[in-house]
């Protein structure tokens, strides 16, 4: 059950960094700074694809906090982090599929 439970905060860190990442969210303007620096494929596990965000995100996790493995932590944080995505892909800015 912890390992759930740890899947689905690091889930729900992934969304919200994302989701703040949007226009006129909090960090959509250190996001287009960044944007205008940082190659497309780097940004997309940092803020701008939830589903890619699942293996740095979860990786961030493992070395600060420990205690699980991080394979399997990737592979459950994406599979809830795809689900998510299902959920609120109507709300997405079209941005985000670039």
């Amino acid at each position: 059950m912890e390992l759930i439970l740890t899947a689905l905060k690091i889930s729900l860190i992934c969304t919200a960094v994302f989701a703040t990442t949007w226009e006129q969210m909090i960090f959509a303007k250190p996001a287009k700074w960044i944007e205008q620096r940082v190659s497309k494929w780097i940004l997309k596990p940092i803020f701008k694809c939830l589903i890619c965000m699942s293996s740095l995100w979860t990786l961030l996790f493992w070395l600060v906090f420990g205690g699980f493995n991080p394979i399997v932590m990737i592979l459950l944080v994406g599979g809830i982090n795809t689900i998510i995505t299902a959920v609120i892909s109507p709300i997405i800015p079209n941005e985000n599929f670039d």
